[in-house]
């Protein structure tokens, strides 16, 4: 099975501009919006829901 199995390609960001975690969520989830368009995605919203849970839960990210 290959990633792009179960991600689309244009969902899938090489490079990430953003310099901060708040800038890379919403970068993230615009590229997740953009990838499913038929979805109702409100990327302020979601940024948002991300972040009050990485403050809850801690980071799911990899790397320091």
């Amino acid at each position: 099975m290959k990633l792009t199995d179960l991600i689309s390609r244009k969902s899938i960001l090489p490079a990430l501009r953003g310099r901060d975690r708040k800038a890379v969520i919403a970068e993230l989830v615009t590229s997740l919006k953009k990838a499913c368009p038929a979805e109702k995605i409100r990327v302020e919203e979601v940024a948002v829901a991300v972040l009050e849970r990485e403050v809850k839960v801690g980071s799911t990210g990899l790397g320091g």
